[in-house]
């Protein structure tokens, strides 16, 4: 008997070798299309409470530095240039383009969650400085998030 267990619990139980190996070129094969797929283009949900925002934020693994990212700018509610950011992060220096994966990451996940990565944050250039900045309901949201953690 042989069990596999996805990374999301899901557990599939087969009996030979042979159906082992089928499942595990099945699960492949479905793991390459969902991949593949194009992102919905039905229209994004406005995100209505911070209560929704921080189920979201919950599905984000505490280890990476998209979360990282995401507390960094909770603490700089006016926002932060992404020279201090990238500092902030550890990322190497003048490595703009580690932050634009970060944030691309952030953006991807938020629309295959379906909701609008505008109303989570906004990133702009002023005086040749790029800012990031969260909005109100994403400060919301972090900052439950952060009392959560102390208690």
């Amino acid at each position: 008997m042989f069990k596999i267990t996805t990374q999301y619990g899901d557990s599939i139980e087969v009996e030979t070798e042979h159906e082992l190996a089928v499942a595990i070129d099945a699960i492949r094969a479905l793991k390459q299309r969902v991949a593949s797929m194009p992102i919905e283009s039905k229209p994004l949900e406005q995100i209505d409470s911070a209560a929704t925002l921080q189920l979201v934020f919950g599905k984000i693994s505490p280890k990476t530095k998209t979360l990282r990212a995401l507390f960094v700018l909770r603490d700089h509610p006016e926002g932060l240039a992404a020279e201090k950011l990238i500092q902030d992060l550890n990322l190497e220096k003048g490595n703009g383009q580690a932050l634009g994966g970060i944030f691309g990451g952030i953006s991807r996940f938020l629309r295959r969650s379906g909701l609008s990565p505008e109303n989570v944050y906004s990133h702009e250039t002023k005086d040749n400085t790029e800012i990031y900045r969260l909005s109100s309901i994403a400060l919301e949201a972090l900052e439950a998030m952060k009392q959560g953690e102390s208690n």
